[in-house]
């Protein structure tokens, strides 16, 4: 009935709206984004059953992985930090003539990168050969970073309960253009499989769009192929240097070779009445596939040999295109400005290694926690170095405490899920009576309350469960280096842990008295 309205309302010569809604088979399409709604039916009871046991099983591995992590996670901190200390109260400095020898003590030096180190860099060796002249680097390391303006599709999902049970999903597809290093996959747009998803597609990303096109060049990072300071092999921390100085290219007239040209919409090719048009002009004439087929035989013009190859300059970065569009590329350079180095590690024939501090209680000499291996661009002190190494670790461990303590808390969550379960039953059972007039509408309240009721108990246990358990292993461990703290916070844990307990024995104990009088 959709598509008939839509075929009279053209006979009748109604104007279409650009910004109205188009109604397809399955949706419809607003600008450039296509709408769809889709019913699906609540699993059934073995299917629900089945998923809460299996979750309850996942729970366990979360709970008590989460606490052996927490463990490593304390220990790791305290190794790393005993090392570091370790590391500063014996290191020694020496100088950059290349003579200097550790004797098994941590060893320390700030000099200047070797000459036979830096290399010279041009726009040939990351493949862009059009771009001769563009600029020579000297630099150990130079990177090319490359953008392609691509067609993205995003969904977004919304969620709402209807009153015969089932969920409503409403699933929204937008399409637009955007800059991206890594390639959009778009063979399996929504758009190839629904007209009204096309519809939007079109508006959004251009009605000659068939696809994204392939990268003709690449994102890449080129280093030197050793790195040395004062006679110091460090080539093992080359890595490290950064590269985010941005490399100014020349200006000139760069002609762009066929294999890095963009879909661009201003090249022209002749018809077979002797006019040249755009490619989006033979679609339109001929229609989509049959305009594509006469465009690929049609022959191109003198100019178009030209036309959409120039390539612009601005700064450290060249673009393909004057504008955005399909296809095009925008190539920046960046290169590292590193000429001096400290590093901080043991020291063996010239070259550098790991230092393995003394082992202490929790901490073995072989463990990677227990290392000093530091190393930074520009002139530092060693107490320098040791106090960023300090900052470093003691970041992470906080991130990782967090992320096991949710972990925990979801664990639990997770294990207690059956008796979600059993109360979505409840309120599934309840929701058979909605049809009853005043009353159904009642017992489907009653229903979602007990659902949720028992959703915020589990919630409040999972806190109560999680939380101190993670405390609790983490103040183990700092008994080792802060007993002051870890005390008073483990008396914490087992109160809060025991109160939960009891509280939980007193809900049981009541609940067994009302069954017994029941």
């Amino acid at each position: 009935l959709q598509a008939v309205a839509r075929v009279l309302g053209s006979s009748l010569g109604i104007p279409s709206v650009a910004s109205m809604a188009y109604h397809g088979d399955y949706g419809y399409s607003t600008g450039n984004s296509y709408t769809e709604t889709r019913i699906e039916r609540p699993p059934g009871v073995a299917s629900q059953i089945c998923g809460s046991c299996c979750c309850s099983i996942i729970g366990l591995f979360l709970f008590f992985g989460a606490l052996a992590g927490t463990a490593h996670n304390e220990r790791s901190t305290v190794c790393v930090s005993r090392g570091l200390q370790a590391a500063l109260e014996q290191y020694e400095e020496i100088g950059c003539d290349g003579g200097g020898a550790g004797g098994g003590k941590p060893v320390f030096f700030s000099c200047a990168i070797d000459e036979q180190s830096f290399s010279v860099w041009t726009p040939q060796d990351f493949g862009a050969h059009w771009l001769t002249g563009g600029f020579q680097a000297k630099a150990l390391k130079v990177k090319q970073r490359v953008e392609m303006y691509q067609c993205e599709e995003s969904k977004h999902t919304k969620e709402r309960k209807r009153q015969d049970g089932n969920t409503e999903k409403i699933d929204t597809y937008t399409y637009h253009g955007k800059w991206s290093e890594s390639a959009i996959k778009s063979d399996h747009f929504k758009a190839w499989q629904n007209p009204e998803a096309r519809r939007a597609l079109e508006t959004g990303c251009g009605r000659d769009f068939r696809g994204n096109p392939e990268f003709t060049l690449r994102s890449t990072t080129l280093t030197s192929s050793t790195l040395s300071a004062g006679g110091y092999d460090l080539s093992r921390h080359i890595n490290s240097l950064r590269a985010d100085v941005p490399q100014a290219i020349k200006q000139g007239s760069y002609q762009i070779d066929g294999a890095v040209r963009s879909q661009s919409s201003s090249v022209r090719r002749l018809a077979r009445d002797g006019q040249a048009y755009t490619r989006q002009e033979f679609i339109e004439y001929y229609g989509q596939e049959r305009g594509l087929d006469m465009w690929d035989e049609a022959t191109p013009t003198e100019s178009s040999g030209r036309d959409g190859q120039q390539a612009y300059v601005q700064g450290n970065m060249v673009s393909t295109c004057a504008g955005t569009g399909i296809g095009c590329l925008k190539i920046s350079y960046f290169r590292s400005d590193a000429s001096h180095v400290s590093h901080m590690a043991a020291l063996r024939s010239g070259r550098t290694r790991p230092w393995a501090a003394p082992s202490t209680l929790l901490c073995s000499s072989s463990g990677s926690s227990n290392q000093v291996d530091l190393f930074q661009e520009g002139r530092k002190y060693a107490e320098e170095l040791i106090s960023s190494a300090e900052d470093s670790n003691t970041g992470q461990t906080w991130l990782y405490r967090l992320l096991f303590v949710v972990l925990a808390v979801v664990g639990v969550g997770s294990f207690l899920q059956p008796l979600q379960t059993v109360a979505n039953f409840v309120d599934q059972f309840l929701d058979w009576f909605r049809f009853i007039p005043l009353l159904g509408s009642l017992l489907d309240f009653l229903g979602d309350m007990v659902a949720g009721a028992v959703g915020c108990t589990i919630a409040l246990i999972s806190i109560g469960i999680g939380v101190p358990c993670t405390l609790m292993v983490m103040a183990t461990f700092w008994l080792v280096m802060r007993p002051l703290f870890a005390v008073p916070l483990l008396a914490v844990c087992f109160a809060s842990i025991w109160y939960i307990v009891k509280l939980m024995q007193s809900n049981a104990a009541s609940g067994n008295a009302k069954r017994k009088k029941a």
